[in-house]
């Protein structure tokens, strides 16, 4: 970037005072690392998770993932599925199976 040229998002992070080799500028510069790198890693378990629901829907089933915290016995956060037509449970009754474990299910249906 040439001198004198305004960019908000190096102003936003408060990096434009900053010297390169300064510890503040460095750390600021891993923070932002992480925050891009935690972002798409985000984005690749849910698109996984889209992936799952897709896949039970085209053999006619539907997997719900658990929104609930991990305080409950019964509840490990993960998916459930259930047949789209009766409501009943096909498998993932304590909310345990995992997105590729729902994949893998319904791809021997």
């Amino acid at each position: 970037m040439r001198p004198g040229r305004f960019s908000p998002s190096r102003c936003e992070a408060g990096m434009d005072t900053l010297d390169a080799s300064s510890p503040l500028f460095i750390s600021k510069l891993m923070e932002m690392e992480f925050t891009m790198m935690w972002n798409q890693q985000e984005r690749a378990v849910k698109a996984l998770e889209q992936r799952a629901r897709r896949k039970a829907k085209s053999v006619g089933l539907v997997a719900i993932k658990s929104r609930k915290g991990v305080g409950c016995v019964d509840n490990l956060c993960g998916f459930r599925i259930l047949d789209a037509i009766l409501g009943t449970i096909e498998a993932g009754e304590r909310f345990d199976l995992t997105a590729d474990e729902v994949i893998a299910y319904c791809s021997a249906e």
